[in-house]
């Protein structure tokens, strides 16, 4: 398993200085919060592979460290490469290089970059071609400029959104990433350091896996514009220009942390993304998207009426729905893609009250004009608040409706429904 070097300086950061508190980690290492719970959190998936015990936190005390691994063995098991990538690894980087990198790209790149034979890589390819008749995407080799994506600029779009989730989630995103962004890490840091100035300046919290795929999208972009591929522009989007997410993109994009020039187009785009993108906070004022407000009081009512239940508190309820609300609302209308892990838990665990919010979600279907897919379904949590001291509620089929042995307050069904 591969440790990155910011992960493998902190674990011998606390070697050296068994106790460490946040504040000392970050004067020591002028890494933001967020990006050493990130590393610390990547220390310990390493070494508990390698059998050792994981890094301890107190909130009195800080982090700890008790183990003792000799630099020499630290730096033997980070430098070690022995990964030989599967079928399906090898796929996503062939795409992604092709995708986005500015060099005419022939096989032997492919070899190079995977260890595999000619053969290998050329079935690949084929694969990989036959796959894309389904997307209207179209793979070609020419000897004048290698391998290219033939396509619409929004579909390359999307299917990058796809694979880079794909990536940052796979058990193997340490290898892949090195592959595509190893040359990377120093503008990823500064992309990451200015969405973080947007979400405090927006009031917003993303959540820590939704602000790491984030920056890389919007490396992404930089690559993309740098190649020279060029994103339609959508009317629909113009009136994002007004808006502080719209102002903010454009101050991040002319700083250094982009290497290329971002249009009009390309800003707008990163500003739905902004809109679109999961968080843990939204300190806006619900008053302020009325159509949001109006939405999100018709599906509660829904809501209420399919599962027999009356809900207490509901503007309350609708607040705290509304920090998941909102960005949902957005990927619908403007057809961005949601990848939600935990989509087939919740079917498996819930299916009854699954199908019951989905049935709810008919008013927001008819208000953006296209079905919510299963991975929209905003169903996430699922042990209910309203004093069950941690045990679930009881709910059952009557009469071909779903009821709850309880009443059940606005706090309770905020738990489901997001």
């Amino acid at each position: 398993m591969f440790l990155d070097e910011r992960s493998a300086n902190l674990l011998k950061l606390l070697q050296h200085s068994p106790i460490s508190k946040m504040k000392e980690l970050e004067a020591q290492t002028g890494l933001t919060r967020r990006q050493i719970q990130y590393g610390l959190s990547k220390a310990n998936d390493w070494l508990q592979f390698h059998g050792y015990q994981p890094i301890q936190y107190n909130r009195e005390m800080g982090y700890s460290f008790s183990e003792t691994i000799r630099d020499e063995e630290l730096n033997v098991k980070l430098t070690k490469r022995n990964y030989i990538f599967s079928e399906t690894d090898r796929e996503k980087v062939f795409y992604l290089m092709i995708l986005l990198s500015q060099e005419e790209l022939s096989v032997y790149h492919f070899q190079t970059i995977t260890g595999v034979s000619r053969n290998t890589v050329l079935k690949d390819l084929k694969r990989l071609k036959e796959k894309n008749r389904d997307i209207s995407l179209k793979i070609q080799y020419s000897k004048q400029d290698g391998y290219v994506v033939i396509g619409e600029s929004r579909t390359k779009r999307y299917i990058i959104e796809r694979l880079v989730h794909d990536v940052l989630n796979s058990p193997n995103s340490e290898w892949i990433m090195e592959c595509i962004w190893g040359n990377h890490e120093k503008q990823i840091s500064s992309i990451r350091l200015q969405l973080e100035r947007a979400e405090r300046k927006l009031g917003i919290t993303f959540t820590d896996e939704r602000l790491h795929e984030l920056s890389y999208l919007f490396l992404c972009t930089d690559q993309l514009i740098g190649k020279g591929e060029e994103l339609q522009a959508d009317q629909s989007w113009a009136p994002f220009v007004a808006t502080e997410e719209y102002k903010l993109v454009e101050e991040m994009t002319g700083t250094n942390a982009f290497q290329s020039v971002w249009s009009e187009t390309e800003n707008l785009y990163a500003a739905l993304h902004l809109l679109s993108m999961n968080r843990t906070k939204d300190i806006s004022p619900l008053k302020d998207d009325e159509v949001i407000q109006h939405l999100l009081q018709e599906i509660v009512e829904e809501f209420e009426r399919l599962a027999f239940v009356h809900l207490k508190d509901k503007e309350q309820l609708c607040q705290q729905l509304y920090v998941h609300f909102k960005p949902a609302y957005y990927r619908l209308r403007y057809g961005l893609p949601q990848m939600n892990p935990m989509t087939g838990r919740v079917q498996k665990v819930y299916p009854e009250l699954h199908h019951l919010t989905k049935k709810s979600l008919w008013v927001l279907e008819k208000e953006v004009g296209c079905p919510v897919s299963e991975e929209e379904v905003p169903i996430s949590r699922f042990i209910l608040a309203d004093g069950c001291a941690g045990k679930e509620p009881h709910w059952m089929i009557e009469n071909g409706r779903l009821s709850c042995a309880r009443m059940v307050s606005a706090s309770a069904i905020s738990s489901f429904i997001h």
